[in-house]
């Protein structure tokens, strides 16, 4: 079954680098770029905002930026209701498992991630979810390939 649109959460390691990046190549801009051209749709949770703010913040990001790309995620993302919290198999790193709910309960379709402890789960979680785990250049492949690119 073909679904109509892709429903992506972005882990944090995504959104760094593109907060980062000065590179108008980066596939990360590019994803946040064909996301603002609404051609498909980011979920997000509180714990994912607050895992992104965490990150940024960490790593020098002005508050002005912060606020900046977290209220267009407020204002354009979908929220998503964490209504079950228990599966079988969750990211070695609990950090990651915000990530993981998001895309559970918000019937995603990818994560997008450069984490190692998210692709380490990406052939379970396609098999047993139907969830990809993705870097993000194979991410925009499947994404061109779906809009017949």
């Amino acid at each position: 079954m073909k679904t109509e649109r892709f429903r992506v959460v972005l882990d944090t390691t995504v959104v760094l680098a593109y907060v980062q990046t000065k590179s108008d190549d980066s596939p990360n801009r590019e994803i946040i770029r064909r996301w603002a051209r609404r051609e498909f749709d980011v979920l997000w949770t509180r714990d994912v905002l607050n895992e992104y703010i965490d990150k940024m913040r960490e790593f020098g990001i002005s508050e002005d930026k912060i606020i900046k790309f977290i209220s267009q995620f407020v204002r354009f993302g979908e929220v998503v209701k964490i209504e079950f919290f228990h599966y079988e198999s969750y990211p070695e790193d609990a950090k990651d498992i915000c990530f993981v709910l998001c895309a559970l309960n918000g019937h995603g379709t990818h994560i997008v991630t450069y984490d190692r402890h998210l692709l380490d789960l990406a052939h379970e979680y396609s098999q047993r979810f139907s969830i990809s785990v993705l870097k993000p250049v194979p991410f925009l492949k499947k994404l061109r390939e779906f809009l017949n690119e």
